[in-house]
């Protein structure tokens, strides 16, 4: 479980944009002990390239999904008002 997590720290540093262009959030996909699990990186709309911005995992209900978690959640909204990184 401890690989798995550092695992999806660095894909979720590799997938962010360049600062200050926060994309909308998709689903990236790894492979974890030849298991497919997907998550998805939310970051504030404009992230400074000076920021440190801690890391929250966010974890969804069972039978749900990271977009679907993101959408009712108002992850983005929290995200931007707070200044962290969600993992989903």
């Amino acid at each position: 479980m401890v690989k798995a997590v550092c695992w999806v720290i660095l894909c979720a540093v590799a997938v962010l944009p360049v600062a200050g262009m926060a994309a909308a959030p998709s689903e990236t996909s790894i492979t974890s002990s030849g298991s497919a699990r997907s998550f998805m990186v939310a970051m504030p709309a404009n992230v400074q390239p000076y920021e440190q911005l801690p890391v929250i995992f966010l974890w969804h209900w069972l039978g749900g999904s990271a977009s679907a978690f993101y959408a009712s959640g108002q992850v983005q909204a929290a995200v931007d008002q707070q200044r962290f990184l969600a993992v989903i």
